[in-house]
């Protein structure tokens, strides 16, 4: 259940996506790609704002979701980002070479922020 992995809000045509969970890994990895697909199908959302703030830990799992989610996002024509303070985690989405596919940004608000100034 998405309940479990994370919890969705509106912001404008943005959805933003707060992970409740401190691992991304190979036990909840494709249930999080799955239920984040479900939301896509049923909407028009532009944007989808992925908040990894309480993630602490992700595996080649948990970067493979994130490969997935962004190609999800542009099937459904939505643009992915990322909001993420922790240097760990960002260090890993870098030298795994994915963050050059996505914005990453160290809040959902300078997220949402940079989402209204493009318009």
């Amino acid at each position: 259940m998405p309940e479990e992995f994370f919890k969705t809000g509106l912001s404008g045509t943005c959805l933003v996506v707060t992970f409740l969970i401190e691992e991304m890994k190979l036990y909840n990895s494709m249930d999080i790609s799955n239920s984040i697909e479900e939301i896509l199908k049923k909407s028009s959302f532009k944007e989808i704002v992925l908040d990894l703030e309480r993630v602490k830990f992700i595996d080649s799992s948990g970067i493979g979701s994130l490969v997935n989610i962004k190609k999800l996002a542009g099937r459904y024509g939505a643009e992915m980002i990322v909001a993420c303070s922790n240097n760990d985690i960002i260090e890993i989405i870098n030298t795994t070479g994915i963050g050059r596919f996505f914005k990453i940004f160290p809040s959902a608000a300078d997220a949402e922020k940079y989402i209204r100034e493009k318009v």
